[in-house]
């Protein structure tokens, strides 16, 4: 991991071109987050406006620019994207800067890993895990992020075996005792256990005797789309959150039933 962010700062064009599936980034590349119906089109895979596309009524695509938006392709089309996109969307045709260049490296990098995890571990029993992006898992070991400005919401599946459990901040010498039922429902931040980023907690379930450690980190606010976020997220090794941002919300232009002799 540690490798992957040098080379994404040092190389970020060598990068693209070894790691990232099948296309490498250029002038209007997109990283794909899903493909409905549609064969050679994975999660974390580049597509170049540039090459042909062939995709059959109700086959869809989904994916994502340099400039963070989402977008979403549904066939039937025959051509390239660079042809329907040069009026409506030139911004996607444009020379990829320094920023956008890393920007799609890390979306590529979310979603691809997330891919090969969902795949090696998908005959594994997995803990559950929160639906919602910015809820953090007390039963979870990974790292997780929260807003600046914005208190965390602790998370407890349904099914656990009591209520009481112990939070301590370890370099803040703090820690406090909270109720918190197996319900599936979320609690608050506790008011009076200091809160800090990058900072190592211990939750301690007290009625199974079983304690882990809880790395919180905390993000910017104010960057200007989800997909900043969710390389925000990553830079953290939030994993869990940044393809869960990247796959769950909405999209931002729709972009439908294409072929040659139509228009949008």
């Amino acid at each position: 991991m540690q490798l992957l962010r040098l080379l994404k700062k040092t190389a970020p064009f060598f990068l693209a071109a070894l790691l990232l599936g099948p296309g490498s980034l250029s002038a209007g590349s997109l990283v794909v987050v899903e493909g409905k119906r549609v064969i050679g089109y994975r999660a974390g895979d580049i597509v170049d406006t540039g090459q042909t596309l062939s995709l059959a009524p109700e086959a869809e695509l989904i994916l994502l620019t340099a400039q963070g938006e989402k977008i979403q392709i549904i066939g039937p089309l025959e051509g390239t994207l660079a042809e329907r996109l040069r009026e409506t969307m030139p911004q996607l045709l444009a020379p990829l800067g320094d920023q956008e260049m890393a920007l799609l490296t890390s979306l590529a990098e979310i979603l691809g890993q997330h891919r090969r995890t969902a795949m090696r571990l998908r005959n594994i029993p997995r803990p559950p895990e929160p639906k919602d992006v910015w809820q953090i898992s007390i039963i979870s070991a990974d790292d997780q992020c929260y807003v600046d400005g914005q208190l965390p919401q602790l998370w407890r599946p349904l099914g656990g075996s009591g209520e009481a459990v112990v939070i301590r901040a370890e370099k803040l010498q703090d820690e406090t005792f909270i109720s918190f039922n197996a319900d599936g429902e979320t609690h608050p931040w506790p008011i009076d256990l200091a809160l800090a980023g990058d900072e190592d907690y211990r939750v301690v379930d007290q009625a199974a005797g079983q304690e882990h450690k809880l790395t919180l980190h905390l993000i910017s606010g104010d960057l200007p789309t989800r997909a900043h976020v969710a390389a925000a997220l990553n830079a953290k090794n939030c994993a869990r959150q940044a393809a869960q941002l990247l796959i769950m919300s909405d999209i931002d232009k729709f972009i439908g039933r294409m072929i040659t002799d139509d228009k949008f």
